[in-house]
């Protein structure tokens, strides 16, 4: 059995761990590609700092693993729900599998994004990220609305979640409306040059600053959304059984007993055919923080 916990944190480390990559990989980017040239540096879109190498390995490179762990997060942040919600409405529940699996077309979208380069296939680029960008809002909403419905968390942290539901959807808005604005006032003069240096005499040179501007926001009220997990997660043990088949051929070669393979095969070692043995005393609501399968009084231990 492998135990991952990440210590007195519990899975809260992957946030933030999530939040560093992130930021790192945007800050390295930017820097690179406003030092090189290659984007002006005032407010460029997030993905024009990762337009041009070297910077686009960079960023292909970090916003993959992001992407990577958005989805485990999303992932956990699902299960945890679904054990909060054994005996809960099946509204819940619904919801909950609908925001999971409307939330991973989010990440999909942060790989295309991360892969097509705007200045090579804007087409697929723009796709992306409208996949990243849309689907995340939704995928806040929803997990702001659970919030609310299983009083699983603080009221403070149900409020944060909220405002940066209300603040990613708001800068989205923004920044989709104003890039098109730019593009009109920029009266058919779009190029590659255009789009990563544009320059105060362009046309809608302020209304792309605007929009700009609202995409990173965009970006770190996701990431803030993602923090508010932190608290959540520092509760959470995963668990991961490795069972070996009956059939297996390496066991049959090995000459192993039929007594030896059923025992090697079976979670609980001698104990073939019971199922593991729970003391009623460990087991406690879940709300409350505590563990199903007794792994201290301030953890929640899922099995796989």
């Amino acid at each position: 059995m492998l135990t991952c916990g990440c210590g007195k944190y519990g899975l809260g480390l992957l946030p933030i761990v999530l939040t560093f990559v992130t930021c790192g990989c945007f800050l390295a980017t930017y820097l690179i590609a406003a030092h090189d040239g290659h984007v002006s540096y005032k407010f460029p879109y997030i993905s024009d700092t990762g337009a041009k190498p070297p910077e686009s390995c960079i960023f292909t490179f970090f916003l993959s693993i992001s992407s990577f762990l958005a989805a485990i997060i999303m992932f956990i942040r699902y299960r945890q729900i679904a054990e909060y919600n054994r005996e809960d409405t099946q509204r819940v529940l619904c919801i909950n599998t609908a925001a999971f699996y409307l939330g991973l077309v989010s990440p999909l979208g942060m790989l295309i994004v991360a892969s097509f380069q705007d200045v090579n296939a804007m087409g697929i680029h723009v796709l992306g990220a409208a996949f990243a960008f849309g689907f995340g809002c939704v995928y806040a909403w929803m997990h702001t609305y659970l919030t609310y419905r299983i009083h699983a968390s603080t009221q403070r942290i149900l409020d944060v979640r909220f405002l940066l539901s209300l603040a990613a959807t708001a800068a989205l808005i923004v920044a989709a409306a104003y890039a098109e604005i730019a593009l009109l006032l920029l009266r058919g003069k779009f190029s590659e040059d255009t789009a990563l240096h544009w320059k105060p005499g362009d046309g809608g040179y302020k209304t792309h600053i605007v929009s700009a501007v609202a995409e990173w926001c965009v970006g770190l009220a996701f990431l803030g959304f993602f923090l508010t997990f932190t608290g959540d997660f520092s509760r959470i043990v995963l668990d991961v059984h490795i069972r070996l088949q009956l059939n297996d051929p390496l066991l049959v070669s090995s000459g192993s007993g039929s007594s030896d393979i059923e025992r090697l095969a079976s979670p609980y070692g001698d104990n073939v055919g019971q199922s593991s043995p729970v003391n009623a005393s460990e087991t406690v609501p879940l709300l409350n923080g505590s563990s199903r399968s007794g792994s201290g009084p301030h953890s929640q231990k899922f099995n796989f």
